[in-house]
């Protein structure tokens, strides 16, 4: 069963901290899991990354 995230913090180099309602934690690069191309594209600008919010 798949746990909500309850926090998120962007952090350099387009990774974000993650933290599940289960309380595991780590960090994922998303450099590394898709291409900043099509429906991603506005995430190329680090500035916009950075407004990454949890959807309530």
């Amino acid at each position: 069963m798949l746990k909500d995230i309850i926090e998120v913090i962007p952090h350099d180099n387009y990774q974000l901290y993650l933290k599940f309602e289960d309380g595991k934690e780590g960090i994922v690069d998303v450099n590394q899991l898709i291409e900043f191309t099509g429906i991603f594209a506005p995430l190329k600008d680090f500035n916009y990354f950075k407004t990454v919010k949890i959807n309530s």
